[in-house]
């Protein structure tokens, strides 16, 4: 492995340039005893740069459909502010989108309209990508309205990226503390019970107790949509110290108010 290399990781390691590693990350690279580079160890290292100067937040998130209720949704956290204004996207009876690193918040309504247009899950995604500007920094996901998913992950996708499924959901991330990040929100979200957006919200607490991210959570949202053509959740931390524990606590909350709220809409003579 030349100077110029680190060990990378999706769904496995390849080595990448280092110019594609946040600066104030170091790979600790190492031999094993047949002599190959291994990756040792990841240190952070605090840089004399504000936040705007770091590069690209890390984002991590999870989309499912629930198999019972039709209600679908999308968790997310990162660690810049005011995740739930660019990441997620959901339509009732169309699917959620999830555009996430170096986020270009236009993939959403573009993979929305496909699905309501009658293309599943691939197709829309196919669809949004080929539509958007520098598709090669891009990670997406899509979930339709029959539980088929699609994701994408362009070639300058940021540092550690992976992804991991499960039946109806999909988790993915990037600069990510390990690749097996996905996979602990998969199955945490498996586990838990309750309803989609206490199940949704406790998948991302699995992905945070197994390493999460690089920098701190700084932002986190819920977004989750019915048969009504608005979300039945919309619930955003957009800037916190511990943003998914506000979440968490929210949720509740919201619940027993969302019934209420969603009658003022439809039926406020009623209400």
């Amino acid at each position: 492995m030349g100077e110029d290399q680190v060990v990378h990781a999706e769904m496995g390691q390849q080595p990448v340039d280092r110019r594609q590693i946040e600066a104030n990350l170091l790979f600790g690279v190492d031999r094993d005893l047949s002599g190959h580079h291994v990756l040792d160890d990841i240190h952070q290292v605090t840089p004399l740069l504000d936040d705007a100067a770091r590069g690209p937040a890390m984002t991590f998130s999870l989309l499912a459909r629930c198999a019972s209720t039709g209600r679908m949704g999308i968790a997310t956290a990162t660690s810049s502010l005011a995740v739930g204004g660019r990441v997620p996207f959901a339509l009732a009876r169309a699917g959620a989108v999830a555009t996430q690193n170096r986020t270009d918040p236009m993939i959403g309504p573009a993979a929305l309209a496909a699905l309501t247009q009658g293309a599943g899950a691939q197709a829309a995604l196919d669809r949004a990508v080929a539509g958007t500007a520098f598709p090669e920094w891009r990670q997406v996901a899509v979930i339709d309205a029959q539980g088929r998913i699609a994701t994408y992950h362009g070639e300058r996708c940021s540092g550690i990226h992976a992804e991991a499924r499960g039946e109806g959901a999909v988790a993915l991330g990037n600069i990510l503390a390990t690749p097996a990040v996905p996979q602990a929100v998969i199955d945490a979200f498996m586990v838990a019970g309750g309803s989609l957006e206490e199940r949704l919200v406790a998948g991302l607490m699995g992905g945070l107790a197994a390493g999460g991210e690089f920098k701190p959570l700084r932002s986190a949202a819920l977004l989750v949509v019915d048969a009504d053509p608005f979300p039945y959740a919309n619930l955003r931390i957009d800037m916190a110290e511990a943003p998914l524990e506000r979440l968490r606590e929210l949720v509740p909350a919201w619940a027993g108010e969302a019934e209420k709220c969603r009658k003022w809409a439809l039926d406020p003579d009623n209400a």
